[in-house]
């Protein structure tokens, strides 16, 4: 017979040995360690350099891009998309230290493309081209390309360009601050009812960076309209039931030239552990194995480069929402895991890449211009982080994005 005591131990280390199998089998299965590798201030402008020059060698004679590309078929996949154009223009410029960056002629020829494409509405203008339809997304994002242009060359020859479709962007405001996605041709009015996930944020931020460039002009007043918007009326309007980890408003509320009140403070604190979260879920996914199927497919390039993009926002506005304060220091740790991720998924040149590969992000063999257009601005802006805190004081990258900045009237 067994002892009682003898028994009881038994099943002790049975419950036992169980307890350490589930929490394994949790712990590996389910919440896997994060994966951030090490990453240095080179190893990140070198994976912008390669990305910028992704842009040149896959720019058209037109002044457009490639747009979508199979690698394991060698195939151009065709179709384009003019909000990703004028976002991979507005990335290009953003990255650029001085005019004579290699990639700044790139963007030239990218904003000349949407030049030669613009509508005449009004007295305001609006960037499409034959067989597109009219989108706000679109005209908002060759506003911040405009911006970023004027900001590095000192040239003033686009102002009443910038102005003019500024005022398309505020003839798409709703009362609330709510931002039209279309425009309709055949009608000449905005599309009704019709909103975007993205084009509220990047007119928010076009009107913003307006009001950096043209003070005392009203595009204040018009940029704050939708950021309160975004923060109190976008998600019940707009019927989502999930918060939205806008990028793009992160941008908006970082180039406001104000201090954000206490409601703003609170959507950017969300926002801010949103976008820790998805980065770290990021680090956390396998391409085989267990997690492979738990977790699916990494995230398009794009949506990581948009990880970074919003997180180091954010760390730029920390300084001035105290909600964000005590938690600048993670955010940094976020960005810095973001940029080990892209660095490691990122295609290297070398002996036999093609140039539609060398400097691209691929998910299932195929990658797309934002995909290249999020990472840049996303490397741009962490190489930005690593400079701010260098004791030689090298000049900053993102001099386009740095705050306060007010740009000088002609």
């Amino acid at each position: 017979m067994v002892p009682p005591m003898t028994l009881l131990r038994n099943r002790w280390m049975r419950h036992l040995a169980a307890w350490i199998l589930g929490v394994t089998a949790f712990r590996v299965g389910l919440v896997p360690p994060q994966d951030c590798p090490p990453v240095t201030r080179e190893q990140v402008e070198a994976a912008l350099h390669d990305a910028t020059s992704w842009a040149t060698a896959n720019l058209r004679p037109d002044g457009t891009f490639l747009y979508r590309y199979d690698r394991s078929t060698e195939t151009d996949l065709g179709t384009y998309n003019l909000i990703r154009h004028a976002g991979m223009v507005s990335s290009l410029y953003s990255a650029a230290a001085t005019p004579d960056d290699p990639w700044v002629r790139t963007a030239e020829s990218g904003l000349d493309y949407m030049l030669a494409n613009l509508i005449q509405i009004d007295d305001s203008v609006a960037f499409t081209a034959p067989g597109f339809g009219v989108r706000t997304g679109a005209t908002a994002l060759m506003v911040s390309s405009m911006v970023y242009r004027r900001r590095l060359t000192g040239r003033h020859d686009l102002d009443s360009t910038m102005r003019s479709a500024g005022r398309f962007l505020r003839s798409q405001q709703e009362s609330d601050g709510a931002v039209r996605a279309f425009w309709d041709r055949t009608t000449g009015q905005p599309v009704p009812d019709r909103y975007g996930p993205f084009a509220t944020g990047e007119t928010f931020w076009a009107l913003a960076l307006l009001d950096q460039e043209f003070p005392s002009e009203g595009w204040a007043d018009a940029a704050s309209l939708t950021g309160r918007y975004i923060v109190e009326g976008r998600r019940a309007k707009e019927g989502y039931i999930l918060r939205l980890p806008d990028h793009w408003a992160a941008y908006g509320f970082d180039a406001l030239d104000r201090t954000p009140d206490p409601g703003e403070r609170e959507y950017l604190r969300r926002l801010a552990g949103d976008m820790a979260l998805m980065s770290r879920v990021e680090s956390q996914r396998r391409t085989s194995g267990l997690q492979s199927f738990i977790r699916r497919d990494q995230a398009l390039g794009a949506g990581v480069g948009a990880m970074g993009e919003g997180t180091a926002a954010l760390w730029r506005v920390s300084p001035r929402v105290e909600s964000l304060t005590p938690v600048r220091a993670e955010l940094e740790q976020r960005l810095m895991c973001v940029a080990g991720l892209m660095v490691k998924r990122q295609v290297r040149p070398g002996e036999g890449v093609p140039p539609e590969e060398a400097g691209a992000w691929f998910r299932r063999d195929v990658t797309q211009i934002d995909d290249q257009q999020h990472s840049i601005s996303a490397l741009a802006a962490i190489i930005g982080v690593f400079d701010s805190a260098d004791p030689q004081g090298r000049p900053l990258p993102m001099a386009a994005l740095s705050r306060p900045r007010r740009g000088a009237e002609p």
